[in-house]
């Protein structure tokens, strides 16, 4: 796990977005099974995302803003480079825990395990892990009904773009890590993007 697993100094955002449009993509007897998002985001301008039948009712996302799980399934084109040159450009932190998403979070771990001296443990022998794992779970629940894209302290290759951090899957991480291990900057462009779960946001002035 020790060398699976460095954790990122400071949360990392997901990407925040506005979906404007919302297209069956795969119907069967009258029922949609897929659906094609037009999601805007800020930076990135644009991003196209694939939703599969989930517990919720994806029509009812059209018009809403709110902050994105997002899975990046293949890849167009990876490029390796040396710098960030643009909203394309991406840091591949190899795989991290779920909890980098929360700050507050991030930080009770990180106490906890100082205060244990056991840096390589997830689940340290601590009085606090408990409410921990509480307000761990608490998280959770505020996305969408199946909740956060990651369980308890479960682990994933995350790819950070300046928009926002995205999971990989596995073909995505291998395509990736053909060219680049993790600590190392790409170009990309993504084939197709896949939402793993959403949480409503009031739209920012």
């Amino acid at each position: 796990m020790a060398d699976l697993i460095h954790l990122v100094h400071q949360a990392l955002p997901l990407p925040k977005g506005l979906i404007r449009q919302i297209t069956p993509t795969v119907v069967w007897q009258q029922r949609a099974y897929a659906y094609r998002l037009e999601v805007i985001l800020g930076q990135a301008g644009m991003l196209q995302v694939d939703a599969r039948q989930l517990p919720i009712a994806i029509p009812s996302l059209q018009g809403q803003y709110g902050e994105l799980g997002l899975y990046v399934t293949s890849f167009n084109e990876v490029k390796s480079i040396d710098k960030p040159q643009g909203v394309m450009s991406a840091y591949y932190l190899g795989k991290q825990l779920s909890l980098v998403f929360f700050e507050d979070l991030l930080a009770r771990y990180k106490a906890l395990l100082l205060q244990n001296e056991l840096p390589e443990e997830l689940y340290p022998e601590e009085d606090g892990i408990p409410e921990f794992q509480d307000d761990y779970a608490d998280r959770l629940e505020a996305y969408t009904p199946q909740g956060f894209m990651l369980g308890d302290y479960e682990s994933a290759p995350m790819l950070r773009f300046p928009w926002g951090t995205v999971l990989l899957t596995v073909q995505a991480q291998e395509q990736l890590e053909a060219v680049v291990k993790p600590g190392g900057w790409v170009d990309v462009q993504v084939a197709e993007y896949s939402l793993a779960c959403f949480k409503a946001l009031q739209l920012p002035n």
